[in-house]
């Protein structure tokens, strides 16, 4: 899961990555969660979000940070993840 997640912001160059909310299936493409539960699934089916919480220890150790911006589905201002610009 971690590596899913630390290759998809790579691929995505600096840019912010919606974290996603879904929580099973259909997970939304352009979201970490998305990343995490594409097939192969990393583990078995889980009733929980895993983006936020590998996020959570990302940016606790200086890899990560969280930043807002707008969603564009909804027009609403969300969390994002980024490479942390100290990288």
């Amino acid at each position: 899961m971690f590596d899913r997640v630390l290759n998809y912001l790579r691929n995505n160059k600096g840019r912010p990555v919606r974290l996603g909310a879904r929580v099973t299936p259909p997970y939304e493409k352009d979201t970490l969660e998305g990343e995490i539960w594409k097939r192969p699934y990393t583990i078995g089916n889980s009733t929980y979000k895993a983006a936020s919480h590998i996020c959570d220890i990302l940016v606790l150790v200086g890899l990560v940070q969280y930043v807002l911006s707008v969603n564009p589905l909804t027009g609403r201002k969300i969390q994002y993840a980024k490479f942390a610009e100290n990288l």
